[in-house]
């Protein structure tokens, strides 16, 4: 080794530190792939079936809450002032404005805390296999472009993912638009109407997402495991730096 070669040349503790990372990224990648994909899909698969909101009829419009602010002139108990009461509808239960639809903020905590979980194995399993790329080479890459496209298939659930998260953000905000006009124009029954449609077109999409994710857990380990010896060792005449 030259002189120059030795002055940039990694320092012994920073290689042995690097193994050894490598290495927890592996047993990782390994608890993911043989372990919790396959448990955690079908974790979901009687969630689905048992859960009490998630097995149980899409309720109707009349199940359904929604705001109301009634005046005392509207109620024909004098002058009209800001008060604002609890009362019941022929439509279904009126509640206080500000309170939330409790099933789907149900869903939604649980969802949001399945699909981080979820995202936490994809970033496992993904880093594992990039760590075994081997180096770019002529010929023999068909193991390479299985890596690329199980990385690919990897991408596309990750996304999958994060819009689940964007949406949950979105139905508040939306919500809270729509509860602004129904406290704005208590007698307009139409932004009433809208907060039972919004509530039931969410926890509809709420279902299906819980779906989406069991299925992505159970596409996931199902490509990975096919191809596993690929991932690990994408050329026959390589050995992996991971072992």
């Amino acid at each position: 080794m030259s002189n120059s070669e030795k002055k940039y040349a990694t320092p012994p503790e920073v290689v042995a530190s690097m193994k050894t990372w490598k290495k927890s990224v592996t047993a990782d990648a390994m608890t993911a792939v043989h372990k919790t994909m396959a448990q955690k899909s079908l974790y979901l698969t009687k969630m689905l079936a048992e859960d009490p909101i998630l097995s149980s009829p899409l309720p109707s419009k009349t199940s359904y809450t929604t705001p109301s602010t009634t005046t005392d002139a509207e109620a024909g108990d004098g002058p009209a002032t800001k008060k604002r009461r609890v009362e019941a509808s022929e439509n279904g239960p009126v509640v206080a404005p500000g309170q939330m639809n409790e099933r789907v903020v149900t869903l939604i905590d649980s969802l949001k805390k399945e699909t981080l979980e979820f995202v936490a194995s994809i970033h496992a399993i993904r880093l594992f296999i990039q760590l075994n790329v081997p180096r770019i080479e002529d010929g023999n890459n068909f193991g390479v472009q299985i890596q690329e496209e199980v990385l690919n298939e990897l991408s596309r659930a990750e996304d999958a993912a994060y819009s689940v998260l964007d949406a949950g953000t979105k139905y508040f905000v939306t919500r809270g638009k729509v509860l602004s006009k129904v406290l704005k124009y208590p007698s307009i029954m139409d932004y009433k109407l809208s907060v039972v449609s919004l509530d039931q077109k969410q926890e509809v999409e709420l279902r299906l997402a819980f779906k989406d994710l069991r299925n992505n857990y159970a596409l996931v380990d199902d490509l990975v495991m096919k191809n596993i010896e690929k991932l690990t060792k994408p050329r026959s005449s390589n050995m992996s730096a991971m072992f």
